[in-house]
């Protein structure tokens, strides 16, 4: 997933003004319309441990699969990935949660 590895790529360099842009990969806002942020984090878990998503949702892991999903969960709580699952909005409301996103944790892509 694209938005996952650019995410995970990403390395903070201060400014001369104080500021922080990334020197490496970059912050992403990933605006899902149709699937839920938990449908979109397990596609993103089975696709980084390899494990099937059918898998995981019925509980069929092995102990090491476990500790696969646990390694790669905590991954994705410290990268800075931001979902957003609201579903039928606008041009309009998706530009200004974008800006909101920019402001408040300097966004470099939208997915």
């Amino acid at each position: 997933n694209i938005a996952f590895n650019i995410a995970e790529a990403y390395v903070p360099a201060q400014q001369a003004d104080g500021s922080f842009k990334a020197a490496n990969g970059g912050v992403v806002g990933f605006f899902s319309l149709e699937m839920s942020s938990e449908q979109l984090a397990t596609r993103i878990i089975s696709e980084q441990t390899e494990i099937s998503s059918s898998k995981i949702r019925r509980g069929e892991i092995t102990e090491m699969d476990f500790e696969k999903l646990v390694a790669c969960s905590q991954t994705m709580q410290k990268i800075p990935l931001f979902i957003d699952q609201t579903g039928g909005i606008s041009i309009a409301q998706l530009s200004a949660r974008a800006r909101r996103l920019k402001r408040q944790r300097g966004l470099d892509l939208i997915v």
